[in-house]
């Protein structure tokens, strides 16, 4: 098989054992660093989860933004669950 052949979707976070999977797809990189994170020649690499947001917005900062939310309303009352970021 050959780099980025594989359609399937058996490598995303959902199918081992995570329930929330924001921004992650299988080009691995986004469209574009900068809001909106969409490429228009490149449809693939769109990133998916994120339709929020302003012109400028940095991704980075936006997924730091997100992860930090996740964290406070989430961790604390859920102990034991998985948490990849």
């Amino acid at each position: 098989m050959q780099a980025h052949q594989d359609t399937s979707r058996s490598h995303f976070p959902a199918n081992h054992g995570f329930y929330i999977n924001i921004a992650g797809h299988r080009m691995g990189q986004p469209g574009r660093y900068y809001f909106p994170h969409e490429s228009e020649g490149h449809p693939n690499s769109n990133v998916p989860g994120i339709a929020d947001g302003e012109d400028g917005d940095y991704l980075t900062d936006v997924l730091t933004t997100k992860a930090i939310s996740f964290i406070e309303e989430h961790l604390p009352g859920d102990a034991g669950q998985r948490l990849l970021l």
